[in-house]
This record gives structure tokens, C-alpha cells and sequence, in this order.
């Protein structure tokens, strides 16, 4: 009744209308919604439903014609939109005022009228009533009837259904039955269902190289289980997390046995052979740099199913003006328990820094162990040899350590490059025996993302403690040393620049930094998006490091510590976010003339 008397009252208003509209181009107007003005929310989504009140960038009123078109069709889609949130006697009249320079204005006078409410919810099964506890459902009695929610809910109780041991739910209908006298509306749904099954045999087709028992691991109910589908949901996405597949779907199958149903397991396969080749850069624009940039390609190969079980070969090179490495690893997932992967992996390095080179084998073997998929514990036994030069005394060294680092991982962040939300704490041991010294590293190092205001504001922010005991600072090697400065830390000091230093034995004039036996640092980084792709920072670094075990024996004051403040730049580009740092030292340790700005330029985030 409502929606015909408002097209009666559109027809007659254009018809009356019409004689004094011309046909001028291009209309200049504005235009107001009024009447909404207790709904806001409401108001608000009922301007995207309208060309005049919500205009695109393209959007051109050519003609008075045109906007009498456009007028009704609004009408029509806000009234719908009015409709299917509880305002079934809404009415919505145009008014239109010119003026002598053919500005016009629109207006929406709404008259939204009471808003129903859902008297009584009824859901059907095969006929018959079937009671469902009322907070599985999104839509309440008492509360507006909104279509959005009706229809969310129909799938909601399908689900709940498949998850209740039904395999086969068909959703016949939902019907709202309006009330216009009273107000409210009742809500009936109608679902066809069979019987409670229970899981029976599977087939899985589809493979080509990999193994079926393999296959068999990822299963997460046995025959006779009572059906439910988050089994088969869980099935599905563990097998599309092991990156093998390119589609993974799981039907159940109608049998025979109308207690019984069989699942059908179609698997495509996707690539397992992989090759990578990726370029990184890190420039410091800093006279005082010891490395003022490190530009390299990593050339990467992967086959992620050598033997049928997704063995996992790699080999890694990098290559740069200051590293050149080379790894080679083989992982095997569910290594006697599932969430186990066991790994033998083997590398050469040659690394040339202003402080010293290194030249060194390594290899070992290692398990991981995930409890969840955000937290893990890494055990490793490792054998390095090395050579090491010291650029400060032209000094060279041999060492060969046998290692066993123990590291326990939590990382909640769902995007790795740059992250929102979550928090990534390493929390590592390793105990090194060499045939000249032995020692142990302790190393605690955590970030943390806090969204603020979603999608805008971001508090970020980081800290490591990091430990080298049983050894003297002077027997220590430089490669195990601690450092601070640059870009990964402290970012107002030149890299690894913090503590004291030793002269160039080729340069006496140039000082380079001897490293640490403990260190202790924090920083601070809100984080905001100016537009997008844009986004900007301010940051605080804070630390100190001790030729000692005990950093905390050199924390006294907080004038002794090292500070920098700094300003930070994100351009989100198609390969990750490119980022700008400028940092200044804010502190007394060293003095004013050697103080300068720290510019860094590299791809990601600083921590």
C-alpha cells in the first residue's frame, strides 16, 4: 500500500512538475536527505543508495530530464533500502528549489514512520519445528526486522545443521510475514535435511606425484565419527596450507546406508618445482657508515615434493657488495608427529665488513615444532668453521663452535611485510662448545602492532636484550659480538656504531666500533596514514651496550643511554612498502660536531 501510494506521488509530483523543466546541460545543484536525522547510521547508508546524494566521480546531471530519471530511481532504491531494515511505511517526497541563476537544490523529505520489530522466529526441518538457541541467530525477537540479517541467518542455521551431524541441507525458503497493523513481522525458515550420519570410507583422486598416505595425515575424522562439517573444512585447509594443490574439494556422497555417508576427496595438484629471484637494497646516506649500502640479488630454487610426502629441497644464494652466501636445506614436514618438521641444512658465507671478514661453513640438522600455528619451538645442532680477519689489528683467527640453539617463537601477525596488528616475540639459547672457547648467547627480541584506529593508526613498537656469556670481551669472536646502531635498531647512529672503537689498523683516523657482550634497546613508532598509499611515522629509539654480561650494570641514568628521534615515510608500491627513515641523535655520548642526520632507504619495515 505504502510503495504504490509513493509511486502515485512521485507520478503526479514529475507530471506537475515537467512543463517547466527544460533541457539545460549540466546542472549544478545540492542536495540534502532530511528526516533521517535519529537514524544516522540509517541516514547514511540510505545516501550510498542514491546517484544525486552519493555522485561518483563521473556523475553528470546533462539535463532536467535526466535528473527527473534519476530522481525516481533513487526514490525506488532508498525506499527498498528503508524497507528491508524495518521502515515498511516509510514515504519519501522530492522537493526541488531553483534559483534565478539555475542553481538547484534537492531535497529527500523521508518520513521514516514506526519501525517493526520480529514478533516470532520459526525454523522448519522437514516440516517440523526444530529449536535452535536463539544466540546462534544474528536476527532477535524484539529487535528490527533487518533483511540483511534474515538472510544471514538462513545460512547460519544451515550450518549449523551440517555441523550437527546433517550431510545434506537444503535450504527451501525464508518468508517474512508482515503485520502492518501490529507492527511486526514473523520469521519462517524451511530447511530440507536428511538423517544424522556418521563418516564412512573416503576416495581421494586427483594425485599424480604425491603419495596417498601422505594424504591420509591431513584427515581429521575416522570412519564411524559422527559427520560434522568443520571436519571437512579443517581437512580442506590444511591441505591448501601445505602449498601442494591448486584445488582442494571435499563432497560428502549419498550411500546405500542412510546412517553412513562417504566423502569424495578431489585433489588438484599444482607446480612443485620453483624458481625465485628477488633484489633487496639498504642505503644509509651517512658519511660516518662503515657500509653505507648493501644492494644484492637472491636467486632462489624450491621443489616442495622431492619424495612424495612434500619434502622440501632449497637452495639460496645471495649476493651482494658486502655477503655472498650460499644455503642448502631439506625440511620434511611431519616428522613422527604431525606438526614436526625436521630439516638438515648446510651453508658457505663469505662476508666483508670495515670491522672484519669472515669466511665459514655451517651445517646441522633441526626440528620445529608448532603447538599452534603462531607459536613454535626450534631446536637445532649446528658446526661452524670460519676464518676471521680483524681489520683493527689485521689479526686472524680460526674457529669451529658446535652449537645447539633452542628458540621459542610466537608471531600473531597476518601480514608479515607490514604489520597492523599482532606480535612477534623470539625468545632464543644457544649454547656454543669450541675447541678453544666456549660460550652461550641469550637473545629476547619482540615487536608489537596495535591497531589504534583501524586501518589508520597504528602504535608500533620493539625492544631485544641480547646476552654473550662465558667468554671475555677479548677472547670473544667479532661475528658473535653484539652490536647496536643503523638502520634494524637505533636508527640516529651509524651501523653497529654504538660503544666504543678501536682505529683502523690500515687507517688509524677511522675508528671502528668493537661490539658488545650485552645489550639492552627499545623503540617507539606510531604509525598513521596520511592517504593511501602513503603512510608516515614518528619513532623514538632507545639503548646502551656493555663490554660486560651485565647491560644492567651500565644502565644508570637515562642521560647515558642512547636516544635518537626520527621521522619515517611508507610508499606502498606493488613489491611491498617502500620506506624513508631520517633519525638524529638526541643524546651527550657523543659529541655535537659528530652528530648528524641518519637517512635509510630500503623496502619493509624496520622492525
Amino acid at each position: 500500500m505504502a510503495h504504490t501510494f509513493l509511486k502515485l506521488t512521485a507520478l503526479i509530483f514529475f507530471t506537475w512538475l515537467s512543463p517547466t523543466w527544460g533541457a539545460t546541460p549540466n546542472i549544478n545543484y545540492k542536495a540534502r536527505i532530511l528526516g533521517l536525522e535519529s537514524f544516522p547510521d540509517i541516514e547514511h547508508s540510505a545516501k550510498k543508495m542514491s546517484q544525486i546524494l552519493n555522485p561518483d566521480a563521473d556523475f553528470i546531471l546533462a539535463s532536467e530530464g535526466v535528473l527527473r530519471d534519476i530522481l525516481k530511481e533513487d526514490i525506488e532504491k532508498m525506499y527498498a533500502y528503508l524497507q528491508s531494515h524495518g521502515f515498511y511505511d516509510a514515504k519519501i517526497f522530492p522537493e526541488i528549489e531553483i534559483t534565478p541563476e539555475q542553481e538547484y537544490t534537492i531535497f529527500f523529505h523521508v518520513e521514516a514512520g514506526e519501525r517493526y520489530t520480529i514478533n516470532r522466529i520459526e525454523i522448519l526441518v522437514n516440516g517440523k519445528d526444530f529449536p535452535i538457541d536463539p544466540e546462534i541467530l544474528s536476527a532477535k525477537k524484539d529487535t528490527p526486522i533487518i533483511h540483511e540479517l534474515v538472510l544471514k541467518d538462513k545460512n547460519k542455521i544451515a550450518l549449523f545443521l551440517k555441523q550437527n551431524g546433517h550431510a545434506f541441507v537444503e535450504i527451501l525458503d525464508e518468508l517474512v510475514e508482515i503485520n502492518h497493523d501490529a507492527l511486526f513481522g514473523n520469521i519462517t525458515y524451511s530447511f530440507k535435511a536428511g538423517a544424522k550420519v556418521n563418516f564412512g570410507t573416503y576416495i581421494i583422486s586427483g594425485l599424480s606425484s604425491l603419495q596417498e598416505d601422505y594424504i591420509k595425515k591431513f584427515i581429521q575424522w575416522k570412519a564411524g565419527d559422527a559427520y560434522t562439517i568443520e571436519h571437512i573444512n579443517k581437512t580442506e585447509q590444511l591441505l591448501l596450507d601445505t602449498g601442494l594443490f591448486e584445488s582442494v574439494l571435499i563432497t560428502p556422497v549419498k550411500t546405500r546406508n542412510p546412517q553412513e555417508v562417504n566423502i569424495d576427496i578431489k585433489l588438484t595438484e599444482g607446480k612443485h618445482n620453483h624458481l625465485q629471484f628477488n633484489v633487496y637494497g639498504n642505503i644509509a646516506l651517512s658519511n660516518n657508515e662503515s657500509n653505507r649500502y648493501e644492494i644484492g640479488a637472491i636467486p632462489k630454487y624450491k621443489h616442495d615434493n622431492v619424495a612424495g610426502a612434500n619434502e622440501v629441497f632449497e637452495i639460496t644464494t645471495l649476493l651482494s657488495n658486502v655477503v655472498q652466501d650460499l644455503n642448502v636445506s631439506l625440511k620434511k614436514p611431519h616428522l613422527g608427529l604431525f606438526n614436526t618438521t625436521g630439516r638438515i641444512f648446510f651453508s658457505g658465507e663469505r662476508r666483508t665488513y670495515e670491522a672484519y671478514s669472515r669466511l665459514g661453513l655451517d651445517g646441522g640438522l633441526g626440528l620445529d615444532y608448532k603447538f599452534t600455528p603462531q607459536i613454535s619451538l626450534d631446536l637445532s645442532s649446528v658446526y661452524e668453521k670460519y676464518s676471521l680477519e680483524r681489520q683493527t689489528d689485521l689479526q686472524k683467527n680460526s674457529y669451529d663452535f658446535f652449537g645447539l640453539p633452542v628458540t621459542f617463537r610466537i608471531d600473531t601477525r597476518e601480514d608479515k611485510i607490514f604489520s597492523r596488528s599482532g606480535v612477534q616475540l623470539d625468545i632464543s639459547w644457544t649454547p656454543y662448545v669450541g675447541s678453544q672457547h666456549s660460550m652461550q648467547q641469550f637473545l629476547v627480541k619482540g615487536n608489537f602492532y596495535l591497531p589504534i584506529i583501524k586501518e589508520y593508526f597504528i602504535l608500533a613498537g620493539w625492544g631485544l636484550w641480547n646476552c654473550l656469556s662465558g667468554i671475555a670481551f677479548d677472547d670473544s669472536p667479532m661475528d658473535k659480538r653484539v652490536y647496536l646502531g643503523g638502520g634494524q635498531n637505533i636508527r640516529g647512529y651509524s651501523t653497529d656504531s654504538i660503544g666504543k672503537s678501536d682505529p683502523l689498523k690500515k687507517n688509524p683516523t677511522k675508528l671502528i666500533p668493537r661490539g658488545g657482550l650485552s645489550a639492552l634497546a627499545f623503540g617507539l613508532e606510531p604509525r598513521f596514514m596520511i592517504y593511501h598509499p602513503l603512510w608516515a611515522a614518528l619513532f623514538c629509539d632507545v639503548g646502551q651496550i656493555s663490554e660486560s654480561e651485565n647491560i644492567f650494570k651500565e644502565i644508570h641514568s637515562a642521560s647515558k643511554l642512547y636516544w635518537d628521534a626520527g621521522f619515517s615515510l611508507f610508499y606502498f608500491t606493488g613489491f611491498g612498502p617502500l620506506r624513508l627513515d631520517i633519525a638524529y641523535p638526541i643524546t651527550d655520548n657523543i659529541p655535537d660536531n659528530k652528530k648528524e642526520f641518519k637517512f635509510y632507504i630500503s623496502f619493509g619495515q624496520a622492525f
